[in-house]
């Protein structure tokens, strides 16, 4: 993958249709990801770099009434970003209808 985290996130961002306050937790993650990828030097047999799970665990609480997008903020951005540049992506939830949702 030539394209780093934030070229990624925006086109994402584009495809869900989200608006002003659901981009804002996605552009902290996908700073963080991106300073991460600026230092990180591609593999030499693969010539392809991926973002190394050793060094950070990304936390992330999303809050917020019934309908404002949380969901879709998961599903079409978030997890597929993580799958994108990281190996595994873990989703947890408090209750279980949040979890059958994610």
């Amino acid at each position: 993958m030539d394209e780093g985290p934030a070229a990624v996130a925006a086109r994402l961002v584009e495809n869900a249709s989200l608006n002003e306050d659901q981009k804002r937790p996605v552009a902290l993650i996908a700073r963080a990801m991106q300073d991460e990828w600026n230092n990180t030097l591609p593999d030499p047999l693969t010539n392809k770099r991926t973002l190394p799970s050793t060094h950070k665990v990304v936390r992330l609480l999303l809050v917020g009434g019934g309908g404002c997008g949380k969901t879709r903020i998961i599903q079409k951005v978030l997890t597929v970003l993580f799958r994108a540049f990281y190996k595994n992506v873990v989703k947890v939830a408090p209750s279980n209808k949040a979890a059958r949702l994610i």
